[in-house]
């Protein structure tokens, strides 16, 4: 029982996100080290759509009002290019390793981990962007970035710091290498492994990645370094604050889009006049 509470600590956590690692990273580098890394080949040209995938695993009309909202944000910006899947239609759009579908019907990967499998799938297949069901657009995203081979925000000082990177926002042509690498490690893991190590196992697979593959390094430099603190501005310190046109344009100028959340009182009855009330019910 002692060795269930140190490799799958999310019995530990009760399913809450942590702000450190669950347990050592040093262990958890030790153990990562254990996964093989495969860098598949360049493509002769990095394709991609202009689509941006999104996910409510329990289906569109049961996602809440700022989830909807932040969807309404997309299609503003960036009309008829968003794509929102559940898991009733999943299969339509990719095809995942058997034992992923068996581990997810046991009740082995949750939610939040079937979807960062699904979303780097997704990316592979058919490049594009991937955007969290509460990631809200104030503008339309740059080029600069829509167009970048591969980028993901990296981990900033305030949020998470130990995760490397974020994976709510990811960009990346079809086949790039670099997704292509993290792929394989992620099912490289799951296919060995019933549990998540932490929370945050996909992001230390992707550090794991390219810091021990030279090849893998080589493509991760090339990416943008930004790091995600200018996306968590506008929801984590001014959600429950008055609504200000001008500030709130100074707030998310920095960033391609602002996190949000569903869960917390201020996203499900925002209190009129708020920022999370223009974010939630604004036009």
């Amino acid at each position: 029982m002692f060795w269930k509470h140190v490799c799958y600590p999310e019995w530990r956590c009760g399913g809450k996100r942590p702000d450190e690692p669950l347990i050592s990273y040093r262990f958890i580098q030790w153990y990562l080290r254990q996964i093989p890394i495969d860098v598949p080949p360049m493509p002769i040209t990095l394709e991609t759509s202009k689509k941006f995938f999104s996910m409510w695993l329990q289906g569109e009309k049961h996602a809440p009002n700022v989830v909807k909202a932040c969807w309404r944000s997309v299609n503003k910006h960036h009309p008829g290019q968003l794509v929102i899947i559940d898991e009733e239609h999943i299969s339509d759009w990719i095809t995942l390793p058997d034992y992923i579908i068996d581990k997810r019907k046991k009740g082995l990967i949750g939610d939040a981990h079937f979807s960062d499998i699904c979303r780097v799938e997704l990316l592979w297949q058919y490049g594009g962007v991937w955007l969290d069901a509460t990631d809200f657009l104030p503008h339309r995203i740059s080029e600069d970035i829509t167009s970048c081979d591969f980028f993901m925000y990296l981990a900033g000082k305030n949020i998470y710091p130990h995760t490397f990177i974020q994976n709510c926002f990811i960009v990346s042509k079809k086949g790039h290498p670099l997704l292509g690498a993290w792929r394989n490690a992620i099912y490289n893991y799951w296919k060995h492994n019933k549990r998540a190590l932490d929370y945050f196992i996909h992001q230390f697979i992707f550090k794991h990645v390219v810091t021990n593959s030279e090849e893998a390094k080589f493509y991760f430099e090339q990416m943008p370094h930004v790091d995600q603190d200018a996306t968590h501005v506008l929801w984590k310190y001014y959600k429950d604050k008055p609504f200000d046109a001008y500030k709130f344009e100074q707030l998310t100028s920095e960033a391609a889009f602002q996190k949000t959340e569903y869960k917390s009182q201020c996203a499900n009855t925002p209190v009129p006049g708020t920022f999370a009330h223009h974010v939630v019910y604004g036009k």
